[in-house]
């Protein structure tokens, strides 16, 4: 995973997990955060739909860090009432 910083325009830092994590980039991006909370601070999360999951959202909700992600499907789970997206 890359993390870009938009402001200054340069990368922040790379991660580099191996092909056995494979297709577990919101598990490696949630360890990521947890490990290292100080880097995500007055970010914005992008991620395309790969990224959509209720417990990544919920994550970072709970973290709190501003995202933006495509949904997959219809994601009737999601609280609009809450202002969640």
């Amino acid at each position: 995973m890359g993390y870009f910083d938009i402001t200054n325009d340069i990368p922040v830092f790379i991660d580099i997990h191996g092909a056995e994590n494979r297709n577990k980039g919101v598990s490696t991006l949630m360890d990521t955060i947890k490990k290292h909370p100080e880097r995500f601070k007055n970010v914005i999360l992008i991620g395309d739909r790969c990224y959509f999951t209720y417990k990544l959202t919920t994550f970072l909700i709970e973290h709190p860090i501003r995202f933006v992600i495509s949904v997959r499907g219809n994601a009737t789970k999601l609280d609009l009432s809450n202002n969640i997206i």
